[in-house]
């Protein structure tokens, strides 16, 4: 990522964030953006900027030609530091990192990312809700799972929609009800697809049984057939 400045990242985790659906979810994901787009999104000017030391320390972590053992050093610094606005640019770049990964996860948990994030989506603006849903994809921590448990009613379609994704990756069991809740009483159907996928990943006889009665009830049928698919055995 040389010379590339941190403030590109957001966008960044949102193509990474793309890419990592099953095509299933492509239609969802696409509605979803415009959704976004059409109730003022977040650009990357909304995002908070590091301070001077913290940003010197993410461009030589964040440069893949520079010296491993520089970029281990700059990790180490940024956990250090303490800085809660390195912590979009790190995930992002950390799912692209093949050489530091681990040391990518490890500054980010440090940096108590879940935590941040949770916070972010508990007390945050609209703009910050739907940054720290977004990034929270990639952030696997219980309190975090408890924040996003509570957001999936949220009155913005983007944040439960986002919500719901996050809590597919995040494979934490206690979201099984409140998913079965969304998928059969949301009035979205974005968010009800979303559910629909996430109860399709944790699965178990709670969720199936969800799924079931969904498919019943469903009116609309792209979703109709989005929970149809996540029935069928893998």
């Amino acid at each position: 990522m040389r010379g590339c400045h941190w403030n590109l990242l957001l966008a960044g985790l949102l193509a990474v964030m793309a890419c990592t659906k099953d095509s299933g979810s492509t239609d969802a994901g696409r509605r979803a953006k415009r959704a976004k787009r059409d109730a003022g999104a977040t650009t990357v000017a909304d995002v908070p900027r590091p301070t001077s030391a913290s940003s010197a320390q993410l461009k030589i972590a964040l440069d893949s030609g520079a010296d491993l053992a520089a970029r281990r050093a700059a990790l180490a610094e940024l956990k250090r530091l303490r800085d809660p606005n390195v912590i979009f640019p790190l995930i992002t770049a950390a799912q692209q990192e093949t050489g530091l990964q681990a040391e990518f996860q490890s500054t980010i948990t440090g940096l108590n990312a879940g935590e941040y994030l949770a916070d972010q989506i508990d007390n945050g603006d609209l703009a910050a809700k739907q940054r720290a849903t977004l990034a929270a994809f990639f952030v696997k921590d219980e309190v975090l799972v408890e924040a996003l448990i509570d957001a999936l009613a949220d009155p913005d379609v983007v944040v439960r929609t986002q919500t719901a994704s996050a809590l597919r990756a995040a494979g934490d069991p206690r979201a099984v009800e409140p998913l079965s809740r969304v998928l059969g009483q949301d009035p979205d159907p974005d968010v009800r697809t979303a559910a629909a996928q996430a109860l399709a990943t944790l699965g178990g006889p709670a969720a199936q049984a969800a799924l079931s009665q969904a498919e019943a009830n469903e009116k609309d049928e792209f979703v109709k057939g989005v929970i149809k698919r996540a029935r069928e055995p893998r």
